[in-house]
């Protein structure tokens, strides 16, 4: 079985899509099912099993592969010619959008032609997801939650609460991933605050990221000494 993973961004880039759909290939791989990485991220390095594309060669790509199902990754500009190619040469095809609420004019245009394109089934993330898609006019819609690879982790609970001087007997909340105001971390905060232990910490660990406010951890220590 062939199966065509599209990502608009991928590694060396540093993101949570390239991360996903990275281990995802991986995994694809590990149990022997052909995987393919189509990307519009130039690679350096030569890998058959990962192909920069433009708009102009998406098709003639798609159709060398010749994969058993697309699995795209993101609301992008890159799934319009890869949606084309797949009703032409008639491959099943389905999407993860990894979807923000940004009702900027991009956003709106992307969900237009994404509600245009005739996915298999859309995989929502988490339930509030999901049933913002139905309420934008999206179909055809699953809660397929991403995976971890927890062997990744290479310290445990005890190292980290000891480390940051936590007391283990103390409730921990850990969010791990992107800083940014739109993975609802400000909500967190303010929810956090409101919860009735007396021991608690809220541990939030990702990269910063220099060209945006509200990716800096003292953005977010703002926020935090409001409550």
């Amino acid at each position: 079985m062939k199966v065509l993973l599209v990502a608009k961004s991928f590694k060396p880039n540093i993101g949570g899509i390239e991360i996903v759909v990275e281990q995802l290939q991986n995994a694809l791989l590990e149990k022997n099912i052909d995987a393919f990485v189509l990307t519009q991220t130039k690679q350096q390095n030569k890998n058959e099993k990962i192909i920069s594309i433009n708009f102009f060669d998406c098709f003639s790509k798609i159709k060398k592969i010749s994969p058993d199902i697309i699995h795209v990754h993101g609301f992008r500009s890159i799934s319009v010619p890869v949606v084309v190619a797949a009703k032409i040469l008639k491959i099943p095809i389905i999407i993860t959008p990894h979807f923000d609420y940004d009702s900027n004019f991009k956003n709106k245009l992307n969900i237009f032609l994404h509600k245009k394109s005739s996915f298999k089934k859309i995989i929502a993330l988490t339930e509030f997801e999901k049933n913002k898609l139905i309420e934008l006019g999206f179909q055809n819609v699953v809660v397929v939650p991403n995976f971890f690879d927890y062997s990744l982790l290479d310290v445990s609970a005890r190292e980290f609460r000891k480390t940051f001087q936590i007391p283990s007997d103390a409730f921990l909340f850990l969010f791990a991933g992107r800083l940014a105001s739109n993975k609802g971390i400000p909500n967190l905060i303010e929810a956090f605050s409101k919860i009735q232990i007396e021991k608690k910490f809220l541990a939030i660990i990702g990269k910063q990221d220099e060209r945006f406010n509200d990716t800096k951890f003292e953005y977010f220590n703002s926020i935090a000494q409001k409550f």
